[in-house]
């Protein structure tokens, strides 16, 4: 439950929120770990619990924003029902005596995608598929709730190291997040557009609100992916106007020379979610995700693991998924009871030829008997072949009666058709001027926006 009934009206004679305080006797500031426009971030501690906690709070310049607060508290309504492994979790939300509102999250200890950018350009193929999937798994998760991030970039994926689980994904930040029903009030005009450039989608950039839905959210992700790969965004200008025009123009240039490890087919996958028109982009983004990863490392790739229910035979486990070693078990299983049906068949063949009447001729040379009668075989005549006995095990292999696995050959994502525009480096900031300065340019990028 929130703290207080508050009013998020600042109060001109208690301070503004400073480490060292307390807010409504339950979380003590301890030191600030990061500051943006809208926010500014604590580390805490709970007191009751004794957990630390990371507490964001709004600044109180930021607090005559009528939009700015709408959308703080939006982002604590949000986030705190979208319960997922890779989603940030919000515990509390709650007003300081200044009236600064604040959000209680869970405290993360890592760095986000942007400082390991900034140290390291580009990724090994496996760090980028994971991380690919995992964030694509969580913004699945607000997309099934109508919720549309569209404000992915690399410094709101935050990158824990957990043993055994490294880059383990968290996203962060639906502060400008869009819902995408018919009964919220939008906070965003109609000629505006939010979003961070490099990572923003053409629907965003033209100001289409009405076609912005998850498939910007997966632009966004394709460009991420994109600098991962390389070290920099499929788009990149020196000003908002070249940058623009790149976005709703130009194609980016192949990343063949760049990244000659990178499968054809990946890049393919790629360039489909970044498609222009968001209709040509994978109906999901984890679709997406999924197509990307396996395409870059070969194998499918599962973005949360699925349940393992308890009690269940291993030998009842789909063919497709045995190991070498599980399938000599099950056709033991089966041979089994065929070897022990003709081992007695042969035993008892052998029984009743040595009990059968003989004549009475001249003996052996030897003087032996053929057949000598010793009492302990006598009552082996009642052992008759046992019915388990497979006794048409002479027409086939008793592998013919295992379960014949149907393995449909991997099918490769087909490879879009991409128009091979020239690279972005081609073009020259006098074409995009140029672009700007003609009246429908300059009237559907600007006047709409």
């Amino acid at each position: 439950m929130p703290h207080g009934g508050t009013s998020m009206i600042a109060s001109s004679e208690a301070p503004p929120v400073t480490p060292g305080m307390v807010l409504e006797g339950a979380y003590r500031l301890v030191r600030l770990i990061g500051r943006g426009g809208m926010s500014v971030v604590f580390e805490g501690v709970q007191l009751r619990l004794n957990k630390r906690v990371a507490i964001k709070v709004m600044p109180l310049s930021a607090m005559a924003d009528k939009v700015a607060l709408a959308r703080f508290r939006r982002e604590a309504e949000i986030t705190s029902k979208l319960g997922h492994p890779h989603l940030v979790h919000v515990s509390d939300f709650g007003t300081a005596e200044s009236g600064q509102p604040y959000l209680v999250m869970e405290y993360l200890e890592g760095e986000d995608l942007d400082q390991r950018l900034q140290r390291t350009p580009r990724l090994p193929l496996p760090t980028v598929a994971r991380i690919v999937v995992q964030t694509a798994s969580a913004l699945g998760a607000a997309h099934a709730q109508n919720v549309v991030h569209r404000d992915l970039k690399p410094a709101n994926i935050f990158l824990l190291q957990i043993p055994g689980e490294p880059d383990f994904v968290k996203v962060l930040d639906f502060g400008i997040s869009k819902i995408k029903t018919g009964h919220t009030r939008r906070l965003t005009g109609v000629h505006t557009t939010v979003g961070t450039p490099s990572y923003m989608s053409p629907e965003q950039i033209t100001g289409r609100h009405d076609d912005i839905d998850h498939r910007a959210d997966q632009w966004a992700l394709a460009c991420i992916t994109w600098e991962m790969l390389c070290g920099h965004p499929p788009f990149v200008a020196d000003d908002m106007t070249a940058m623009f025009y790149q976005i709703t123009r130009i194609d980016p240039p192949s990343l063949a020379k760049e990244v000659p490890e990178l499968p054809p087919e990946a890049e393919a996958i790629l360039r489909r979610a970044l498609s222009r028109q968001h209709v040509d982009r994978y109906p999901s983004i984890r679709e997406f995700a999924h197509s990307f990863a396996s395409a870059l490392l070969g194998q499918p790739i599962d973005a949360t693991p699925a349940p393992i229910v308890l009690g269940t035979p291993p030998l009842i486990a789909p063919v497709h998924r045995d190991s070498s070693n599980t399938m000599r078990i099950r056709r033991m299983g089966l041979r089994l009871p065929i070897l022990l049906g003709a081992g007695l068949l042969v035993f008892g063949l052998v029984a009743f030829w040595g009990l059968r009447p003989h004549s009475t001729g001249p003996s052996e040379p030897t003087g032996r008997s053929v057949v000598a009668p010793p009492p302990e075989i006598i009552p082996l005549p009642a052992m008759t072949p046992s019915p388990v006995a497979p006794t048409q095990t002479s027409t086939g292999s008793p592998d013919s009666t295992l379960p014949q696995a149907t393995h449909p050959p991997d099918a490769k994502p087909a490879k879009p058709q991409v128009s091979k525009a020239p690279g972005i480096r081609d073009r020259t900031k006098a074409e995009a001027k140029k672009w700007v300065s003609e009246p429908k340019g300059k009237h559907r990028l600007f006047e709409e926006l």
